[in-house]
């Protein structure tokens, strides 16, 4: 594995990492950022908005998956070229 690989790789795998915890604060979040959207949307006139919880749970789960999912191939590239799983000729 060249060097400029290797390192790539390890700063994506770091920032996959913050990316990461990043998400699962956001993920932690939904409930409180739902009850400030329902009362907005119940202040604007807009009732149907207020009960639509699993929707807006769901658009954040899939956002976070798919960022989440983008630095698995990074991961992998990374972990594939330590030197303890590189197999002797």
């Amino acid at each position: 594995m060249s060097r400029w690989l290797r390192v790539s790789s390890t700063l994506a795998v770091i920032e996959g990492g913050i990316v990461t915890a990043g998400c699962v604060i956001w993920l932690a979040a939904t409930p409180w950022n739902h009850a400030n959207v329902a009362a907005r949307s119940l202040e604007a006139g807009h009732p149907t908005l207020a009960g639509a919880f699993l929707p807006f749970a769901a658009g954040r789960v899939r956002t976070a998956l798919s960022v989440t999912c983008v630095y698995a191939a990074s991961f992998v590239v990374w972990r594939g070229g330590s030197p303890e799983y590189i197999a002797e000729e």
